[in-house]
């Protein structure tokens, strides 16, 4: 029965349409003229697909065929790369990454920021054998050496599955010399369909690219991507948008601005301003036509959590492409977090839990004691009888030996950037991680060693044990860092703490700088050779204080390490997410306290339950349970349907300002320009949202035909609905056409 009446909303001819027809997604009864009845036998049982393929059909023995066309065919097309997805992976894509491959093909460029483990790269890889089989070419930018290797190696069982030969090169550090120079001249000569390299390779060997142009870039960590601000103009390159188009964005950058400031001052003439605005508009005129020009390639850029600055050319993203980076640490992780405090020396807990767990695992040493430490254990371990080695540096041999079984262990450090918690992604092989002491840094005050970001991580540490005119001198210090530090180029931020450190001064902003760091130095000096803040840090129950030297250092837990580092044991796959184990052996009980304190900012619900409770041999039967699924699935022995760990959502609200406040809730949302809608998205752990405003009602009565806007069919009351416009000259609102 039909219940309302939408005019304008007919996907064919957009004329008037029926909301039951509107929820079957075919066309309206003018364009085709069967009964609603007879229209739901001939659809019963039929797919999306199906559906479509058969009012394409219809349409044209009709001859009535306007816009379904475009539409049809669109949506073929993902049904086409569904397919293709399902014979390279042997699942089908889940719910965000068919939101993802929608906006792809249709042309559109944007930023994916979802957890660790969501199936970003793997969407990434499956995309660029897709358009690899339609002739196109790709980039993947990578963090890490290693994880080009393991990319490379996962496409080429992918391509092979889904019966594509595809040319796919790769760089990265541990090629021999004749393969390395092999591939330099495949990507010199543009003899690939897809690319892999590090982002470092890019910012270093840009010119080998110059000239060309792809289809796709794919950044995976936009992090290190962004190290380098080069590496956003050669992307722009590869992408088709020339270096004029480039200025002509930072000179609407510039143009805004000035225009911001003239506003806030109140001091420009009227014609100032107009002139202003006048150049303004013409450039985002020009702007508007490269963000809707379909012969560019398409960026896509993720991470699982976007901590870049926004810098001029990051902003270039919105400007020249429709997108903006947001951010928010986040972790898509099925790990039991499992703490022992030893009895005896730390290294004999560490080989008594190797022992009992087996091979496949990961052994974590603390950033403070660094790479010589995991060095150390990795040889306590060998001559104890088990296959370790340090993993301080990406190695080739290494990696493979640990793949085919020669290896038991790795022991890397605990740090973001550790290779070992950040580069390596085996989720058939990796089976546990044991921690050989809590992640934590060791941040000391000597001048030499002054970092902006360290001293936020101190200061915040700090605030809670101060009285409350200190704690609001320590907070106005960590947001007057943070600012300053993100007007800071690298090199520029080098120069500064150089100075600090040797007693230079500077000049302008830089000298500027040089003084605020100093004068928060000199704070975090005193704080510290105060009597009552060192008793108030001895009795606190998350900060240690220590000496070198005669140097006070405070001893910080490293929430974002063990993260990082757990997360290598729980990665996505077709069944859900696999079960993977953390054991912490606790060697300094303040900074275990301070770490399950810190944890509770990135994540929900972080359960630690004590070794001695736990059965860890039902926890390893479900661990190996998951890694032989992965093992059958990636040898294509099995197929699974996959478990959507997360869902899409579209939130609609009326008010700009409270679409923005919403998407806040869940950290700092990206954004995209879909005309004159900014939509604004984020990951809600449950469900990759998307909200965005209407800036208002959408529908309202017409007021021609019916009584009112209300017709009356077969005894029933009918509402027809029209968009709601409003007058350019009086503001007036109106329905009707």
């Amino acid at each position: 029965m039909v219940r309302a009446i939408f005019e304008g909303a007919c996907p064919n001819c957009g004329g008037r349409i029926s909301d039951v027809r509107l929820l079957l997604g075919v066309p309206c009864e003018s364009c085709l003229p069967l009964p609603d009845e007879e229209l739901l036998g001939k659809l019963k049982g039929l797919d999306k697909e199906e559906v479509m393929s058969f009012c394409l059909s219809k349409l044209k023995e009709l001859g009535t065929l306007r816009s379904y066309r475009e539409l049809a065919e669109f949506h073929a097309e993902l049904a086409d790369f569904e397919d293709f997805f399902r014979r390279a992976l042997g699942s089908r894509p889940w719910s965000a990454q068919r939101t993802w491959a929608r906006r792809a093909l249709a042309g559109k460029c944007f930023a994916i920021v979802a957890p660790t483990g969501s199936g970003k790269t793997a969407f990434g890889c499956v995309l660029a054998l897709y358009l690899a089989s339609k002739s196109k070419r790709s980039y993947i930018l990578l963090p890490t050496s290693l994880l080009v290797k393991q990319v490379y190696e996962k496409l080429t069982a992918m391509a092979e599955r889904a019966g594509l030969e595809a040319r796919i090169v790769c760089y990265h550090s541990m090629l021999s010399k004749k393969r390395a120079k092999e591939a330099l001249e495949a990507i010199k000569s543009g003899d690939y369909d897809i690319l892999i390299t590090t982002s470092f390779f890019l910012a270093r060997r840009a010119e080998l690219l110059a000239g060309q142009k792809l289809d796709l870039v794919f950044v995976d960590d936009v992090d290190a991507f962004l190290r380098s601000s080069k590496n956003v103009d050669t992307v722009l390159s590869l992408l088709g948008i020339g270096p004029e188009l480039v200025e002509k964005a930072l000179e609407a950058l510039r143009l805004r601005t000035e225009l911001s400031r003239k506003l806030r001052k109140r001091n420009a003439s009227r014609e100032e301003l107009d002139e202003l605005r006048s150049r303004l508009a013409g450039l985002e005129a020009e702007l508007e036509q490269v963000r809707r020009w379909s012969g560019k390639g398409v960026l896509i850029v993720s991470g699982a959590t976007i901590r870049a600055k926004r810098t001029k050319r990051i902003r270039l993203f919105r400007e020249l492409l429709g997108f903006e980076l947001g951010g928010r640490a986040e972790g898509l992780r099925n790990v039991e977090n499992v703490f022992v405090v030893p009895g005896k020396p730390l290294e004999e807990a560490v080989l008594k839990l190797v022992r009992e767990l087996g091979t496949g695992g990961l052994i974590f040493v603390p950033l403070d004691r660094g790479s010589a430490y995991a060095e150390e254990l990795a040889e306590f371990l060998k001559a104890r009888g088990v296959k370790a080695e340090a993993f301080t540096r990406a190695r080739k041999k290494v990696i493979d030996a640990y793949v085919s079984g020669e290896l038991d262990v790795l022991v890397g450090v605990a740090s973001f950037r550790s290779p070992l918690a950040r580069g390596i992604d085996l989720p058939a092989r990796i089976r546990y991680a044991v921690f050989a002491g809590v992640p934590k840094m060791r941040i000391s005050l000597a001048l030499s060693e002054f970092r902006p970001h360290r001293a936020v991580i101190l200061l915040a540490n700090l605030r809670d044990l101060l009285a409350r005119e200190e704690a609001d001198r320590a907070d106005a210090y960590i947001a007057r860092l943070r600012r300053i530090a993100s007007l800071l180029r690298r090199d520029e931020l080098k120069e500064v703490v150089q100075a600090l450190a040797e007693g230079r001064h500077l000049s302008g902003f830089l000298e500027q700088a040089r003084a605020f760091f100093e004068e928060v130095w000199h704070f975090l000096r005193e704080l510290l050779a105060r009597p009552d803040v060192r008793e108030a840090i001895r009795e606190s129950p998350h900060l240690s204080l220590d000496e070198e030297a005669g140097e006070p250092y405070l001893i910080v837990p490293d929430p974002v390490g063990y993260l990082q580092a757990s997360g290598r044991t729980s990665r996505l796959y077709a069944g859900g997410v696999s079960k993977g184990l953390a054991v912490l052996v606790v060697d300094d009980q303040k900074a275990f306290n301070g770490l399950r304190k810190a944890l509770r900012w990135y994540l929900e619900e972080v359960e630690w339950r004590p070794l001695e409770e736990v059965d860890l041999k039902a926890i390893m039967a479900e661990v190996d349970r998951d890694r032989e699924l992965i093992r059958r699935l990636l040898a294509g022995e099995l197929a699974l349907e996959l478990k959507d760990p997360m869902r899409t959502a579209l939130l609609v609200v009326e008010s700009p300002t409270k679409a923005r406040t919403i998407a806040r809730f869940f950290g700092k949302p990206t954004k995209r320009e879909i005309g004159p809608l900014t939509v604004f998205e984020t990951s809600t752990g449950d469900f990759f949202l998307s909200v965005v405003a209407s800036k208002g009602h959408v529908f309202d009565l017409v007021t021609k035909g019916g009584f009112h806007g209300v017709e009356v069919r077969d005894g029933h009351f009918v509402p027809v609905y029209g968009t709601i416009k409003r007058c350019r000259r009086c503001g007036e609102q109106y329905t009707d056409n």
